[in-house]
């Protein structure tokens, strides 16, 4: 339900994505499924799924978890300055 939000061109529908994240991140048995998936959507080649991660990081999950998202926005930023 939340890929084609995260996937989109609408950043309204991004930021609700990303939102929705947050809540089970505070779950101890599913903050590492989000985790993971964050870190996937911060890998791929795809800048709408690379924004939501952004997003996501940029909130309470970022809060939560600061150097895995510094880490992946690391990544997102690298991968940025590597388009052509």
């Amino acid at each position: 339900m939340l890929r084609p939000w995260a996937n989109c061109d609408d950043r309204r529908l991004q930021r609700l994505a990303a939102q929705a994240l947050t809540i089970p991140v505070f779950e101890s048995d599913l903050a590492p499924q989000v985790m993971g998936l964050l870190h996937h959507w911060s890998t791929v080649n795809n800048p709408n799924l690379r924004w939501t991660a952004t997003a996501t990081y940029g909130g309470y999950v970022g809060l939560r978890f600061p150097e895995i998202a510094l880490r992946d926005l690391l990544a997102i930023a690298n991968k940025i300055v590597t388009l052509p």
